[in-house]
């Protein structure tokens, strides 16, 4: 980490039963016997911020997400930013040292641009606004 750019990532894998096709509502417990195989999923994040500084108010950001699943595998490229309109401790320090004073209002908006691997084929666009509270 060097400002003003913050880069995270995260990782995520799952190694699941596919279960059979008739399951009883009902009763949802599935015997290991009825498990037919297994289905794989990941999905990897990383998000690249600039900070220019301590509290900034506007904050532009880019965040790739690649996730598998059911044997297909995604990639969301999102161009976008973080307008705080409220914070009460710096962005940079909130990742490694939170406390419970560590108080943030604000709003993001992404595009986001999907694509399926291995092709690269664009399959939409959509835009994304959140308004995020941390208390």
């Amino acid at each position: 980490m060097r400002k003003p750019f913050l880069l995270t990532a995260e990782s995520i894998y799952g190694n699941n039963p596919n279960l059979p096709a008739s399951v009883n509502p009902a009763n949802p417990v599935i015997p290991n016997s009825t498990v037919v195989g297994r289905q794989k999923s990941s999905d990897v994040i990383v998000t690249l911020f600039w900070s220019p500084n301590t509290l900034p108010d506007f904050q532009p950001l880019y965040r790739y997400d690649r996730y598998t699943s059911n044997n297909t595998t995604t990639a969301i490229h999102s161009i976008g930013f973080n307008y705080f309109v409220w914070q009460t401790t710096p962005v940079l320090y909130r990742t490694f040292q939170a406390k419970d004073t560590a108080r943030v209002l604000k709003i993001q908006a992404n595009w986001n641009i999907r694509e399926q691997l291995p092709t690269q084929k664009a399959t939409a666009n959509d835009y994304s606004l959140l308004l995020v509270a941390s208390f």
